[in-house]
């Protein structure tokens, strides 16, 4: 698998290997020298949502301000802590939202704001993951090197509870767009980068339901492919009795996540995804029975395509469309 991604990439990964910036496991790694070796030319924005990370955020941006990055946009929403003046003391761009704006959409207005700016590709980041720059840094060169979409390697992770229902998620989705190469790894976790291209083809919005905006890639044929590994496992942070998700509430988010994903996949491929049916007489069965069950000729085509929710979500929150900017 790393020697397919590697051949995506440009310059060829012989003279990374010998510059000593590639780990064992093929992944870019940053060490002193590699900024000089291997500078980075395009114009970067990170995007990190943010709702009561007080207690994180500062030591999230210490690390992503030491990456050559021409923004970071902290979407806060919903904070009563001082998240957002932890976020203008860094000198980032706040986009503020009074009231919580739910799972993701943050990211969807924050990559807005960056392809506003000009951006020519995106740092997805969590304000409560504390990942340090040297962690980051292949996501950013994975792209300028050929990567549309650059995900983390959750590989390992995953060893220990493969049959969770999200990580069964993860690979089917992977497995039914034909790249079982991917593993668990999605745009699901962070972090991961998007390039310009990458934006532009699935579109904002869909960023609001990771495993559609994932599929989405996939299928309109970008370079998806995994840039590093960093365990967001271990590191992330347990909230407390005021989180708005139990994690069975948010598991149930992601696995409906994952089915509008293959929606999309259905609507794009026709009702079995692209999968034959063999030499089933289906015709046989009868003039209402020859559809398998749910068949498109029933189902509005475009539900698979808008992500479901999230202008409802944005007006359901009370927020203003066009946000307070600092």
């Amino acid at each position: 698998m790393h020697n397919a991604i590697r051949d995506q990439f440009n310059p060829p990964w012989p003279e990374a290997e010998r510059a000593g910036v590639l780990n064992q496991q093929g992944h870019l790694q940053w060490n002193s020298a590699s900024l000089e070796e291997h500078p980075l030319h395009w114009k970067w924005s990170a995007v990190i949502p943010a709702h009561n990370e007080g207690r994180t955020i500062a030591q999230v941006l210490q690390a992503v301000q030491e990456l050559p990055l021409d923004q970071i946009i902290v979407v806060v929403n919903g904070s009563i802590d001082d998240t957002k003046a932890v976020a203008e003391r860094y000198g980032c761009r706040v986009l503020e939202y009074d009231s919580v704006l739910g799972h993701d959409i943050g990211r969807a207005l924050g990559a807005k704001s960056a392809i506003e700016a000009d951006a020519e590709a995106v740092l997805f980041m969590d304000a409560d993951i504390i990942v340090r720059s040297h962690e980051l840094f292949p996501f950013l060169s994975g792209v300028e090197r050929g990567l549309d979409v650059a995900l983390n390697d959750v590989s390992r992770l995953t060893l220990f509870n493969p049959q969770h229902p999200v990580n069964i998620a993860k690979a089917y989705l992977n497995w039914v767009l034909g790249r079982s190469d991917l593993g668990y790894s999605s745009m699901t976790g962070i972090p991961h980068a998007l390039s310009r291209k990458a934006i532009e083809a699935i579109g904002c919005a869909p960023l609001a339901v990771p495993p559609l905006a994932h599929a989405k890639a996939v299928l309109a044929g970008l370079s998806v492919g995994v840039a590093g590994p960093v365990d967001v496992v271990a590191r992330n942070r347990i909230h407390g009795v005021d989180s708005r998700f139990s994690s069975g509430q948010l598991e149930h988010i992601i696995l409906g996540d994952h089915l509008e994903a293959l929606a999309y996949l259905v609507s794009i491929r026709g009702v079995r995804g692209g999968f034959t049916d063999g030499e089933r007489e289906r015709s046989r069965l009868g003039p209402f029975e020859a559809r398998p069950p749910g068949s498109l000729a029933s189902a509005p085509a475009t539900r698979a395509v808008v992500p479901h929710g999230w202008a409802q979500k944005l007006k359901s929150s009370g927020s203003d469309p066009h946000p307070k900017q600092r």
